[in-house]
């Protein structure tokens, strides 16, 4: 039984492009649900699972934090796990997780209220005004940079004097806009390339 379930666990480093890394959490979030769903259909002969609450996640999302599932829909008091967290779960919602419950047994750690009342409630957005910015703010994140590593190599490739060796370093001098960073821009305008100051 536990070889089964070891050889569900997620193999490989997080190492790589952030679409190679968000793939991974991809891949991990499916194996965690068929191996939850593996695990404890058979040891605890219960289908329920909690799912966490989070302060960095989209509209779709927020509507099924913070509740409790029946996977199989078996225990009726419970919704049935949602199709988008199972296939959908956005790769910027960051922190949603999944538990095993036991109903009678488990302590909720996540769901506040009355575990029925509040799994059963209606599938509305409720984040806060700071959860939401604090969504805006990892997506504009993600999205300089995705700009970052695409134009990395290129200034690499065009300004080869002026460009830093690593990307880590370009992302650190364009963060501190250093005199290597205004300089670099100077060069890579020369090239046409547009850098942010």
């Amino acid at each position: 039984m536990f070889e089964e379930l070891k050889s569900l666990e997620p193999k490989g480093t997080c190492i790589g492009t952030p679409n190679d890394i968000l793939q991974r959490e991809y891949e991990c979030f499916d194996l965690t649900i068929e191996r939850l769903k593996q695990h404890y259909m058979i040891v605890e002969d219960s289908d329920l699972l909690e799912v966490t609450t989070t302060t960095c996640c989209c509209s779709e999302c927020a509507k099924y934090i913070g509740r409790i599932y029946s996977f199989t829909g078996m225990d009726k008091r419970f919704p049935l796990f949602p199709e988008w967290l199972l296939k959908t779960k956005c790769a910027h919602c960051l922190g949603i997780s999944i538990f095993p419950f036991v109903y009678g047994c488990s302590f909720p750690t996540y769901v506040e209220g009355d575990i029925i009342e509040t799994s059963n409630k209606p599938f509305v957005d409720e984040r806060s005004q700071a959860c939401i910015d604090n969504y805006n703010k990892n997506i504009s994140d993600y999205e300089e940079e995705m700009k970052d590593r695409n134009i990395f190599p290129l200034l690499v490739e065009k300004c080869p004097d002026t460009a830093p060796k690593t990307y880590g370093a370009y992302r650190r001098m364009k963060k501190q806009k250093s005199k290597s960073y205004l300089k670099l821009v100077e060069a890579a305008k020369a090239v046409g390339i547009e850098l942010p100051l």
